[in-house]
């Protein structure tokens, strides 16, 4: 977790509660009193949480610091109303930037907290998602427009006739590319480029490996130190058994001829 302060330390800190209260419960108070739209100030004076108390259960765990995060978040959306929501996502869908929508919707220049509530809040990110996409489409149908579009493809030649009018059938080229680059990145699933799976078989042949390793170890030569080896092993002195411990000595296996 962050080392900062979730709190400014210009925040004026309340006094004890009149009743002892946990400061557990209190958060819980807190947060949803955040999450209606009241101001931070008021909203630690009403439940009488000081800045360390908020630190204290922000750092608790990470579901206290996410339901601190969006309490705020909820809290921004108070400024707002679902039909001027509704409205604002229209216009952008149609496609119109950001800040042009917003304007004509809410009046006044947009908030960089507007575009937090975009990346942030799960609904409100659905939605612009959902109007790119819109976006996507629309502009899609546009370039099959500009494709079939060859009014400019030619120009009046020096000498009669006419020539191919290049500068206009690259701009028609690039309006449609940056359109569908656009359209790709945002609505992959529709106009994004499909990707070629390719399939690799690879066929062992066992019982050739087997046969090839059968004679590498047939071919295989004795190095001298192996044989070294070898002849030791075969001279090696072996010690005759200790047998004073047993009663009766073991026979000699070998016969003898009765004399």
């Amino acid at each position: 977790m962050s080392g900062v302060p979730q709190v400014p330390a210009r925040f004026v800190d309340p006094g004890a509660p009149p009743t002892p209260q946990t400061v557990v419960s209190r958060w819980d108070q807190f947060l949803g009193s955040i999450a209606s739209g009241m101001p931070l100030q008021d909203a630690m004076l009403k439940h009488f949480m000081k800045r360390a108390d908020i630190e204290t259960m922000t750092r608790k765990s990470a579901l206290e610091m996410k339901r601190w995060r969006d309490a705020k978040i909820a809290a921004l959306r108070c400024a707002f109303s679902e039909f001027d929501l509704d409205e604002f996502f229209d216009r952008v869908a149609k496609g119109m930037k950001v800040a042009d929508a917003y304007m004509e919707v809410f009046g006044r220049e947009v908030e960089g907290t507007f575009y937090r509530l975009l990346r942030e809040d799960q609904d409100m990110a659905d939605r612009y998602r959902a109007s790119q996409e819109t976006k996507a489409m629309l502009e899609m149908e546009k370039a099959v427009d500009i494709i079939d579009d060859d009014a400019n493809d030619t120009l009046p030649g020096p000498k009669g006739g006419e020539i191919p009018n290049m500068a206009a059938v690259q701009r028609s080229r690039l309006r449609f590319e940056g359109r569908h680059k656009i359209a790709a990145a945002t609505f992959r699933r529709l106009y994004g480029d499909k990707e070629a799976k390719t399939e690799v078989t690879v066929n062992i042949d066992l019982a050739e490996r087997l046969e090839r390793a059968i004679g590498n170890a047939r071919d295989r030569k004795v190095t001298p130190r192996q044989m070294s080896q070898a002849i030791d092993a075969t001279y090696t002195e072996v010690k005759p058994m200790d047998t004073s411990w047993m009663d009766e000595k073991p026979t000699d296996p070998i016969w003898r001829e009765e004399s």
